[in-house]
């Protein structure tokens, strides 16, 4: 399968080519209106903040119909030597890679090799025995439940420039002893499956996971520069090294914007493909056409799945599936210390953008949209008529509805140990998510809708001029919770929480201290996570999205904690002394 690269000239003399061409240009008529040189000088600019001989920057490919359109590089590969970025220069992909290890399952499964509705206990017996089986099928969607390791790397204070392994991994995995929710029932972005699934590979091929996708895989779809890296010691040649922008203080100090930001991974599955945008090129041309493989495969990887409820989400094999400005859209975007990447397929339209940077200021998925704006302006013609159950006309429906802010804005504990925050806004209220405020749009009094995702918020129990329950609603999911007290504890309070817990999850220990009128968190001296209190027992930190909740023995003393944050749900402390 060998792409072929367009030039103006070709576009300006496609008349002179003969059919092949011309009918290419038919099927996309309205995508092909600009000339290549027109399309080449607006992405130019995107990346113009990096097209420099002093910066990172990034590999640029876009194909449209099988063919490739633009292909660049901006800025440096080597920031040292002046290497410049090519359409040949290696990248770490972060988790771009979990498309490729999807497509290993789905390819066993095809010749019998395995069963995704088997538990993973059939093929790596290590993996512990929780209340409920995990599937491969529910770790390729992340729906499994299965606590996510760069998430407990973090807990146990180490950082992306730490040598990582795929033994480090499983050893955190073995160590789990919930899960964060009963699999099927949610989704919750997991390394840990893939990391698991690329184990799968390995067990049931009797190959390693690097040889068997290079031999069933990379070497099929002529993607020679491509491989999983599963030794971080390992020569490259051509690879991209990675860079972190530095604060304007620290630029000021050493007279540069940049500095390194190394990664030392030997983790396969999850992340650790090395390529190149002329690789992706022709593996995004295979998820059009669906040469290798077979359509039948493709399709099942953009297949969005049930959860147990029977409500649908918006992640296939290792691809994001969902819409983008109205077309159907396959995506995976990915970040691992500066490496950023975006690999974007517009099915319809035959359209594929693959970004790979080595900056921590590229900002990969945001600048593949852009591309693919140039295209889609191409073919807005009329618009639609409006349907009434759209986003913009119900937002223009709440437009009717009043409410009283006050009656909603506060903290909520969720029965999954989470929490929700609702903040005010003028005449409305908002799903506060971190330091991001959603505006959430009523359908009624007390049912309201956000439109980034398929999510809502319904409010219960009006007492005291006040409603006192709250239900998440998260792509057909949903988690009641209760409206939770903000006044601060007293010092007297505040210390029967402080001593020393032990993770036994992490193996780590943790020293809670009492900060003002809340607590700190330590982990080896450092200070790590400080929460607020929020009600007995309970303390809460809404930037951070962490939460908090202490357990009494039977002589109502402390005696542990659950904590959750992130992609970590009710992870135990155990209170070892004062």
């Amino acid at each position: 399968m060998q792409l072929k690269t367009f030039s103006s000239n070709i576009i300006k003399t496609a008349q002179t080519l003969g059919f092949g061409i011309v009918f290419q240009m038919f099927l996309v008529p309205s995508l092909l209106a600009k000339d290549v040189p027109d399309i080449t000088t607006e992405i130019d600019k995107f990346f113009a903040p990096w097209n420099h001989d002093n910066t990172p920057g990034a590999a640029v490919i876009v194909t449209l119909g099988g063919k490739i359109i633009h292909r660049k590089g901006y800025g440096l590969a080597h920031l040292e030597y002046g290497i410049p970025i090519t359409a040949e220069t290696v990248f770490h992909s972060a988790s771009v890679s979990k498309q490729f290890t999807a497509f290993a399952i789905a390819m066993l499964a095809d010749k019998g090799k395995l069963d995704i509705k088997s538990p993973v206990h059939e093929y790596i017996s290590v993996v512990p025995h929780f209340n409920w089986p995990i599937t491969i099928e529910h770790m390729l969607h992340h729906t499994s439940g299965l606590r996510d390791v760069v998430s407990l790397f973090r807990m146990q204070g180490r950082n992306i420039s730490d040598v990582s392994t795929d033994d480090h991994i499983m050893r955190l995995i073995t160590q789990q002893q919930d899960l964060n929710f009963e699999p099927n029932t949610r989704f919750m972005y997991s390394n840990a499956g893939y990391t698991l699934l690329s184990k799968v590979v390995a067990k049931v091929s009797g190959k390693s996971f690097r040889q068997w996708t290079t031999d069933e895989i990379f070497k099929p779809l002529a993607m020679t520069d491509s491989h999983f890296n599963d030794d971080y010691t390992e020569i490259v040649p051509g690879r991209a090294y990675s860079y972190q922008t530095l604060s304007k203080a620290d630029q000021e100090k050493d007279k540069t914007a940049y500095a390194k930001f190394p990664i030392n991974f030997s983790m396969v599955g999850s992340t650790g493909l090395l390529t190149t945008v002329d690789d992706l090129a022709r593996w995004m041309d295979n998820l059009i056409t669906g040469e290798y493989g077979g359509v039948e495969l493709r399709d099942r990887m953009i297949e969005k799945p049930l959860l147990k409820n029977g409500a649908h989400i918006d992640y296939g094999y290792g691809l994001s599936i969902s819409r983008y400005k109205g077309h159907p859209a396959i995506s995976h975007g990915g970040i691992d210390a500066g490496f950023h990447s975006s690999l974007l397929v517009l099915p319809e339209q035959k359209l594929g953008i693959a970004i790979l940077g080595n900056s921590t200021d590229i900002p990969a998925v945001t600048l593949a949209q852009k591309i693919a704006d140039i295209f889609l302006s191409e073919q807005e013609g009329t618009p639609a008529m409006e349907d009434k159950n759209t986003p913009v006309a119900t937002q223009r429906a709440a437009a009717d509805i009043t409410i009283t802010p006050q009656q909603y804005s506060a903290r909520y504990i969720m029965e999954d140990g989470t929490f929700l925050h609702i903040t005010e806004r003028e005449k409305g209220i908002n799903l506060q998510v971190g330091p991001t405020a959603l505006k959430l749009y009523p359908t009624a009094k007390n049912d309201f809708f956000i439109t980034e995702a398929d999510a809502g918020v319904i409010f219960d129990k009006f007492e005291s001029g006040a409603y006192q329950q709250a239900t998440l609603r998260n792509a057909g999911a949903r988690t009641k919770g209760k409206r939770i007290s903000a006044t601060a504890g007293s010092s007297e309070q505040l210390e029967q929480y402080a001593g020393r817990y032990y993770m036994p999850e992490i193996e780590r220990f943790l020293e809670i201290t009492v900060k003002g009128e809340g607590l700190a968190t330590w982990t080896a001296g450092v200070e790590g996570i400080g929460a607020s209190f929020a009600g007995k027992d309970h303390f809460i930190n809404p930037q951070m999205g962490v939460t908090l909740k202490f357990q009494r023995g039977k002589d109502g003393q402390i005696a542990a904690a659950r904590a959750s944050l992130g992609r970590i749900q009710n992870m135990l402390f155990e209170k070892v002394m004062p």
